[in-house]
């Protein structure tokens, strides 16, 4: 197991299509979000602009 790096009890390690992703903390929703990462065929990535009057990403309000 530790070519996989799992070192402490309770780590699962999943593997799909040559990609994997290894789990510290199970719980049916981190084993659900590891799954739909690993099925995804290929990596979603996005990027706020923050500082230039824009509103915040995580912002409430129209003015934040």
């Amino acid at each position: 197991m530790r070519e996989l790096g799992i070192t402490l009890d309770g780590e699962l390690y999943l593997e799909y299509r040559g990609r994997g992703e290894k789990l510290r903390h199970l719980s049916e929703q981190s084993l659900t979000q590891a799954l739909q990462r690993l099925s995804r065929e290929r990596e979603i990535i996005l990027r706020f602009l923050d500082g230039h009057g824009e509103r915040k990403p995580l912002g409430v309000a129209n003015h934040d």
